[in-house]
């Protein structure tokens, strides 16, 4: 199972597909010990997703 981390490459270029983003799953905001950081953190991800689009 792969695991998102600080060092998970963000908008990697994968064979097939060019615009591939990695980032923790919702729920894990949730489980997290600092649910602040893991939200601010999952909503940047998503915005530099957003405007990749």
């Amino acid at each position: 199972m792969a695991r998102a981390t600080k060092q998970s490459v963000f908008g990697a270029n994968v064979t097939g597909h060019p615009d591939v983003f990695v980032t923790i799953h919702p729920s894990a905001v949730l489980r997290g010990p600092d649910r602040d950081e893991a939200f601010d953190g999952l909503v940047e991800d998503l915005k530099k997703a957003a405007l990749a689009l």
